[in-house]
């Protein structure tokens, strides 16, 4: 079974049945896309605090590894396994999100390059980075059809995301941030 085929039917179907975080999002309305655009190119510093980075190998299982790799970062940290209900649905929540970016980057640039996640006293921040363009091109989803609603997802569900461009090379970073759940 494709990557392709896992992840975006999963999180459509998720939408479509009104359930959980991604339920939570479709409520909210997922069909933002000129407000996605403006936020699309617009960078922050990144969080402050101990951080991980992993390169990723160009393999088909490279979103599983990411999101496996997130999943060992965030016990190491000690944020799984989570004590209550609100903890587990905010690292479900995280690992989702990564498992939509590093999608992205699979499908439209080629694969990540690398992904990064960074802590700080209130706010996890996540990188994946590539080496394809320098912009994201948003479009609106085709209810008819599964995926296309990663970047909407990101949008309705972390603190604050945005593009930052390479500086010294092509390609770029697609970010987002979470509170931390303690």
């Amino acid at each position: 079974m494709s990557v392709q085929s896992v992840r975006p039917t999963a999180s459509v179907a998720a939408v479509r049945r009104g359930r959980g975080s991604l339920g939570r999002a479709a409520r909210r309305g997922l069909g933002r896309t000129r407000e996605l655009g403006r936020l699309l190119g617009r960078g922050r510093p990144p969080a402050s605090g101990r951080g991980r980075r992993r390169a990723v190998l160009k393999v088909p299982r490279q979103v599983r590894d990411c999101r496996e790799f997130t999943r060992r970062t965030l016990g190491d940290w000690g944020w799984l396994p989570a004590a209550d209900r609100a903890g587990r649905e905010w690292a479900d929540d995280v690992l989702l999100l990564v498992s939509e970016l590093a999608t992205n980057a699979f499908l439209h640039a080629g694969g990540p390059e690398y992904l990064r996640l960074r802590r700080g006293r209130h706010a996890l921040r996540v990188e994946v980075a590539d080496r394809e363009g320098d912009r994201l091109r948003p479009h609106r989803p085709d209810p008819l059809r599964p995926g296309g609603y990663g970047l909407h997802l990101v949008h309705e569900l972390a603190a604050d995301w945005g593009v930052a461009p390479h500086r010294r090379r092509r390609g770029k970073s697609v970010w987002f941030e979470v509170r931390t759940p303690r």
